[in-house]
């Protein structure tokens, strides 16, 4: 759970609170049991890891946006670069930029669920 609080310091500049501790774990269950569903797998393969931690940070910001608004010091990155993939982060205020980024990890990795996914009979 670490990983993902320093994922969203690092692109919102926001400082996960213990108090959300509990939310961030039901997100993080609740996205591996949607990916696992997604994908038609009883365990998740190490290969996701990095989308299931994306997607727990998306969902946690699209959540908490009032409270990252508010905080004092906020700065929503404007690019994220993973690899040889980089993502503009467009909006020309604050509020856009994270609903955005929000959006952007909340699609996160979609070419590679691809490649997991399987048929239940």
């Amino acid at each position: 759970m670490e990983i993902i609080k320093k994922l969203i310091k690092d692109v919102a500049g926001y400082k996960v609170a213990e108090s959300d501790d509990s939310l961030l774990e039901f997100l993080l269950s609740s996205e591996r049991q949607h990916l696992l569903n997604d994908c038609g797998l009883d365990k998740l393969p190490n290969e996701l890891i990095h989308v299931l931690h994306e997607r727990t940070a998306g969902r946690f910001i699209s959540l908490k946006a009032k409270d990252i608004l508010g905080s004092d010091n906020l700065s929503v990155v404007t690019r994220i670069q993973e690899g040889d993939t980089t993502v503009d982060i467009g909006g020309t205020s604050n509020e856009e930029r994270l609903s955005i980024l929000a959006s952007v990890f909340l699609r996160s990795g979609e070419r590679d669920i691809v490649c997991f996914r399987q048929i239940k009979w």
